[in-house]
């Protein structure tokens, strides 16, 4: 949170002084006006902001639309195989209400799910792990579905599309997913210990067609120190995209006032 307050200020500065010129400007403008074309000018720069900010929640809501119905259409397609007693038994153990197996030869697991999160795991992996290992992936992944950290990244992803003009919201959805990954990785160590996940980690850190859901694999740097027990630090975001999005801002409000200015040419 700390370091929040560092990034903050730095990102907003640009923004804010376009703000302020931008204020002053049209306060100089009202002093030269009749109180009525005072009064409809500073009307006209709030539509204006109104249908900026509008337009991207807009945006925003109908792509995350579109990619969740893309994601319902997605488990549909999945071949779905018996659980089998071993990974009832330990599905249960983990807490998980709702378990799918796909019958597919490959290593993964991950949790989809909109509504009503589910935690899917391959035939394969089922055969490949251990049980302690396979638990740790278990817990890993309820985790997830307590979360509901599908919907939560498709959120963040349609957010990321739309706000294309400020960088630093890719990164911070970027740390936000490796937060959630990390929480969920300090749950399974908890449960099993490092050993367990260290294992199931490796095994799955690898690029499957599943890629794109909530999944297990995919070790980062940070993951990988957390399990053996080293200072997982909070990096600030580059200065490049603070400096970056101080731009996007600004240019968000140059919008906003040109917009002002096409309404004073309506009738």
């Amino acid at each position: 949170m700390g370091r929040l307050r560092l990034v903050l200020p730095a990102l907003a500065a640009p923004g804010f002084g376009a703000l302020c010129w931008y204020l002053l400007a049209c306060r100089q403008w009202s002093s030269c006006m009749s109180p009525g074309q005072a009064i409809r000018s500073v009307a006209e720069a709030e539509v204006a902001a109104i249908a900026v900010f509008g337009s991207i929640l807009l945006a925003w809501a109908a792509l995350a639309t579109v990619r969740i119905a893309r994601a319902s259409r997605k488990l549909r397609t999945f071949g779905i195989a018996p659980a089998g007693g071993v990974l009832e038994d330990l599905a249960e153990s983990a807490g998980i209400a709702r378990l799918t197996r796909i019958d597919d030869p490959s290593l993964a697991a991950f949790c989809s799910g909109i509504v009503c999160p589910t935690v899917y795991v391959t035939s394969g992996l089922v055969g490949a792990l251990a049980a302690e290992e396979l638990l740790a992936v278990l817990v890993h992944e309820q985790h997830h579905a307590l979360r509901r950290e599908p919907l939560r990244k498709l959120l963040r992803e349609a957010l990321v599309t739309v706000l294309f003009f400020l960088p630093i919201v890719a990164w911070w959805a970027e740390r936000k997913a490796l937060v959630s990954e990390l929480r969920a990785d300090a749950d399974a160590l908890r449960r099993v210990g490092a050993p367990s996940v260290a294992r199931a980690m490796w095994a799955l850190d690898a690029g499957t067609r599943y890629a794109d859901s909530v999944a297990f694999g995919n070790a980062d740097g940070l993951r990988v120190a957390q399990v053996l027990g080293d200072p997982v630090s909070d990096p600030l975001p580059p200065l490049k995209l603070v400096l970056a999005s101080g731009m996007g801002l600004v240019a968000l409000i140059a919008m906003i006032v040109c917009l002002r200015g096409v309404a004073t040419l309506l009738p």
